[in-house]
């Protein structure tokens, strides 16, 4: 089955109207789908495509990445401290226990603060 054209005044039209955060989920997937040529036309009228070179390391595939994942969560990796998942760096605050809440013990018994 063929595929029928896309008007490109409609489609400008349509993309003009859409909200920003599936503007961007679009052109994420230009990005995949576009050739080498097309993508580098595309992205010189707005950045310097010599400044997007690939640096020599590969990318990991989504199952190296999980594997890399499991393998040190594992070894205890997954702990804050370590970096792995940081509240901070998210901006999650950190949860109010009452288990963390300090207590004292004295002769007599405990006191809680």
């Amino acid at each position: 089955m063929a595929q029928s054209q896309i008007d490109r005044e409609k489609l400008r039209a349509a993309i003009r109207r859409m909200g920003s955060d599936y503007f961007f989920l679009m052109v994420d997937a230009a990005i995949t789908v576009l050739t080498e040529d097309s993508l580098r036309t595309l992205v010189k009228g707005f950045l310097n495509p010599d400044e997007l070179q690939p640096d020599g390391k590969e990318e990991m595939s989504l199952l190296e990445n999980v594997k890399a994942f499991r393998k040190a969560s594992l070894q205890g990796a997954h702990h804050p401290e370590d970096g792995f998942v940081n509240r901070r760096e998210f901006g999650f605050p950190l949860p109010l226990y009452p288990s963390y809440e300090a207590s004292d013990f004295y002769l007599g018994g405990f006191g809680s603060h």
